[in-house]
């Protein structure tokens, strides 16, 4: 996935705003694409057999 040139003004802005100071396209791009590595690593879907033995520990908590 690449962002746009649209994408990278956005997120150019929004840098701007929160930092208070501008960055070039190239390190917005930069930026841009770490933060969805770093959004894509930590949003992985959960399976079901991740949430069974996620209740199991709590309920196995709750007893003891």
């Amino acid at each position: 996935m690449t962002p746009t040139d649209e994408q990278i003004n956005e997120f150019k802005r929004i840098y701007k705003e929160r930092f208070g100071y501008d960055i070039a396209s190239i390190e917005a791009r930069e930026r841009g694409m770490s933060l969805i590595r770093i959004v894509k690593f930590a949003y992985q879907p959960i399976t079901q057999a991740e949430v069974n033995a996620l209740e199991w520990q709590r309920n196995k908590k709750t007893i003891n």
